[in-house]
């Protein structure tokens, strides 16, 4: 994978992206893989080695280039996850009987089975750092969180859950409701902190930094309020944001938050984007123009992933006509046209960026039924 240097910068608004010449612009995404001919797929996992495709009756580890290191035949429950150094977990067995959680390795090779007995797994999730958590229910439909020893299977802490499903960042960091308006990050065993709320609010949409930094997007819907807060690694409120914006809200690897939105409500049709630094300071404000009267060439602009302060990637169009941009100090540098009907696959950590590539499927003109999956890597 290539790391990314990313640095300070200046801030700038262009009133509209310009675009170089279509016969000299290079691609913003390199195809690294293309997996042919496929049913369709539960989900898609990725990390910075591998991709991880669930489907009906198989869990299947491929590289990049789209070549399979193994294939596990799996029951038809969905729950399952690949793990940040290619382990798999899948979970099977029966509904608040007895479940099991089987851990694999990345040849394939059964390392361990736990056993879970009257519950329901809803979730598993692996992160690095060897932190492993399975998300469970038991029959009356009360919540759990419990860490497991990643190598043996051994749970090692069980945290009570108030009615609300956790939350997962990166390296053990998790936001869980213990309590009502009583929200918690824990990492592992581990309760760093917690933080109150006015109403019981639902959270949205969350993300963590790799240091532990929060982002809370959250709604309480019976009074239509919102809250949108940054939170440092040692609880304390960096932020708290007046209005909801952000389409593509994530950190990058200096800790730095990224909010970016498409204005087009508005005559002047244009997508926004700021950065934060660890202080929770504003550190560029930046916008450019969108199309359909706003003067840009670009008009459903979503951010997948940052190079700096400066360099965005990131898909418009809609299903049927889309394009991954590559786009440096609001200027477009690249461009890649994708295959027609092309929709969004996989999961990432966290959900908003796709830091490690992108992958799409598009329809198998050969079979109504199959798909095609596209694996990228940025330029």
């Amino acid at each position: 994978m290539k790391k990314w240097l990313l640095g300070l910068s200046t801030a700038v608004v262009v009133a509209a992206p310009l675009e170089a010449s279509a016969a000299t612009l290079p691609h913003a995404v390199k195809e690294t893989g293309k997996l042919t001919h496929q049913e369709s797929y539960y989900n898609v996992d990725l990390t910075e080695k591998y991709v991880g495709v669930r489907t009906k009756d198989h869990f299947n580890l491929y590289d990049y280039s789209g070549k399979q290191k193994y294939s596990v035949k799996v029951n038809h429950r969905d729950v399952s996850t690949l793990g940040p150094r290619g382990g798999m977990y899948i979970v099977d067995g029966k509904e608040n009987k007895t479940e099991r959680l089987h851990a694999y390795s990345t040849t394939g090779k059964l390392l361990w089975s736990k056993e879970m007995k009257n519950t329901h797994i809803s979730n598993v999730k692996s992160t690095k750092g060897g932190y492993l958590y399975v998300s469970h229910q038991d029959a009356k439909e009360h919540k759990s969180l419990s860490q497991l020893d990643y190598k043996t299977g051994k749970v090692l802490r069980t945290w009570k859950l108030n009615g609300q499903a956790a939350y997962f960042g990166p390296n053990g960091y998790a936001l869980v409701t213990l309590k009502d308006q009583t929200y918690s990050v824990i990492k592992g065993a581990k309760k760093l902190y917690s933080f109150k709320t006015k109403y019981n609010y639902l959270p949205q949409y969350v993300t963590f930094s790799d240091d532990g930094h929060l982002y809370v997007d959250m709604k309480y819907p019976k009074k239509g309020k919102f809250l949108h807060q940054l939170y440092s690694p040692k609880g304390t409120l960096l932020k708290n944001f007046t209005l909801a914006k952000g389409e593509s809200t994530f950190f990058n690897s200096k800790n730095e938050l990224f909010i970016g939105w498409s204005d087009t409500q508005s005559k002047k049709k244009a997508y926004h984007y700021e950065w934060y630094n660890t202080s929770g300071k504003k550190v560029v404000s930046s916008s450019f123009a969108l199309g359909k009267k706003g003067t840009g060439k670009l008009t459903d602009f979503k951010v997948f992933n940052t190079k700096g302060h400066d360099t965005l990637y990131g898909l418009d169009g809609w299903d049927f006509s889309r394009v991954m941009y590559k786009m440096k100090n609001n200027k477009i540098v690249g461009k890649t046209m994708l295959p027609d009907k092309s929709t969004e696959t996989g999961f990432y950590e966290p959900l908003e960026r796709m830091p490690y590539g992108a992958a799409f499927t598009s329809p198998d003109h050969s079979n109504k039924d199959l798909v095609d999956m596209h694996m990228y890597r940025y330029d």
